[in-house]
C-alpha cells in the first residue's frame, strides 16, 4: 500500500511538472493491446540485423505481415486472436500478464504483485524471504486487491463518433466539437455497458478518431498465488542491474484465475516454450503500453530534453535522498521504505535512460 501511495504521488508531481512546462501528456496506450516486433540478436551481432522490424507498435489487425514473412515468420489469424485473448492487464498498475494454461494459470511480473504478497502480514514476509510453490490447488493463496482485465471484444467506432459530432455541429456550430466528441464517446460507453454488463473503455493510442475503438473487458478479482520466487532472486542485482541486459533474475510469479470457486477455463492461451529464443528469430511482444510519446512534435521533444526530463530527475533525486535519510534511522525504518526506494530508483533510471536516448 505504501508503494502504491508513492507511485500515485510521483505521478501527480510529474504531471504538475509537465503542466508547468506547457507539455502535453504522452499518448495514453494502456487501454489498447499493441504488438511490438523485435529480432533477437546475439552478443556478437550488431543491432542492424532485422533493424527495420524493430521500429514501432502495431495493432494486431495491422501487423506488417509481408515484412514478417520476409523474416520467415507467418503468424496466422488464429495465433493473433489467441494473443489478444491471452494478454491481460492489471486494472491498478496497468502491468500485463499472460494466460499459459487451459485452467487459468497466469504468468506476470513479481514486482506487480509484490505488495499484495506483503499485505498477507507476517506470512507474506516469510513468502518474500523464502519463496512459495503450491503443489496442490488447495494450497494456492488468495491475493486481495488485484483485478485482471481480459479483453473479450473490440469494435471500431470512429465513423459513429464522426457522425454524432457532425450532427451536433450542424445544429449548434463548430464551437461544440470537443464537447460533442466527448458526449458521443460517453454515450457509446454507457450503451454498451448497459447492454453487455461488462467493463467498457474507448481508446485511441495511436491518435485520432479514426483509430478509436470500443473495448469490452471481463474483470477477474479472484486471483491466487501458485508460485513466487524469493525476493532476493526476483530482484537480484538491484538497481545496478535494472534496465541492463543480460540480467540474471527471476522477476516472475504464477497466479491462477478462479471463477465461482473453480479454476477459470481458458482454452485460448499461450503455452510456455521449453527453449528460449534463438539469434535472428523474430519475436512478438504483446501488451498494453502505459504511454507513448511517438506523436509528439520535435519542438516538444526538445523541451522535454531541455527542461522536463531534467526537472523530473531532480525530483527523483530529492525523493530518494529523503527516503535514504529516513532509512538511516534504523532497521525498522529501512524495511518500511525499502520497496519505495526500489520504485524511486527504477523511475529515476527510466527517465535518465529516456533523456540519454533523446
Amino acid at each position: 500500500m505504501i508503494q502504491r501511495r508513492v507511485r500515485s504521488r510521483i505521478s501527480r508531481m510529474i504531471g504538475a511538472v509537465r503542466a508547468s512546462l506547457g507539455l502535453m501528456p504522452t499518448t495514453p496506450g494502456k487501454d489498447r493491446l499493441l504488438i511490438a516486433i523485435v529480432v533477437i540478436v546475439s552478443a556478437l551481432q550488431t543491432a542492424g540485423a532485422g533493424q527495420d522490424l524493430q521500429e514501432g507498435f502495431w495493432r494486431p489487425e495491422n501487423l506488417p505481415l509481408d515484412r514478417l514473412a520476409a523474416e520467415g515468420f507467418r503468424p496466422t489469424t488464429g495465433l493473433l486472436d489467441r494473443i489478444g485473448a491471452s494478454t491481460l492487464r492489471f486494472a491498478d498498475s496497468g502491468g500485463c500478464a499472460v494466460v499459459v494454461s487451459a485452467e487459468g494459470l497466469v504468468v506476470t511480473a513479481h514486482h506487480l504483485v509484490r505488495d499484495r504478497i506483503a499485505a498477507l502480514g507476517p506470512r507474506g514476509g516469510v513468502l518474500l524471504d523464502r519463496g512459495f510453490l503450491a503443489l496442490r490447488r488447495e494450497r494456492e493463496i488468495p491475493l486481495t486487491g488485484l483485478r485482471l482485465e481480459r479483453l473479450v471484444g473490440t469494435v471500431r467506432i470512429g465513423e459513429r463518433i464522426d457522425e454524432a459530432v457532425a450532427a451536433r455541429v450542424a445544429e449548434e456550430g463548430p464551437e461544440v466539437v470537443e464537447k460533442a466528441r466527448a458526449r458521443a464517446i460517453q454515450d457509446l460507453i454507457d450503451a454498451e455497458s448497459t447492454r453487455s454488463g461488462l467493463l467498457v473503455r474507448v481508446s485511441a493510442p495511436l491518435g485520432g478518431d479514426e483509430d478509436r475503438v470500443l473495448q469490452r473487458f471481463v474483470v477477474h478479482r479472484d486471483l491466487r498465488l501458485v508460485f513466487a520466487p524469493e525476493l532476493a532472486l526476483a530482484a537480484f542485482g538491484g538497481d545496478s542491474d535494472n534496465f541492463h541486459f543480460p540480467r540474471y533474475w527471476l522477476d516472475a510469479v504464477v497466479l491462477r484465475i478462479y471463477e465461482n470457486g473453480e479454476p477459470l477455463a481458458t482454452p485460448e492461451h499461450l503455452s510456455l516454450a521449453a527453449r528460449g529464443g534463438e539469434p535472428d528469430e523474430a519475436v512478438l511482444l504483446a501488451g498494453y503500453p502505459a504511454a507513448m510519446g511517438r506523436l509528439l512534435p520535435p519542438a516538444l521533444v526538445r523541451r522535454s530534453v531541455e527542461r522536463f526530463h531534467p526537472a523530473v530527475i531532480r525530483l527523483y533525486d530529492a525523493m530518494i535522498a529523503a527516503h535514504d535519510e529516513f532509512a538511516a534511522r534504523g532497521d525498522q525504518e529501512a524495511r518500511l521504505v525499502a520497496g519505495d526506494l526500489v520504485a524511486l530508483a527504477n523511475g529515476r533510471k527510466a527517465y535518465r535512460g529516456r533523456l540519454a536516448a533523446m
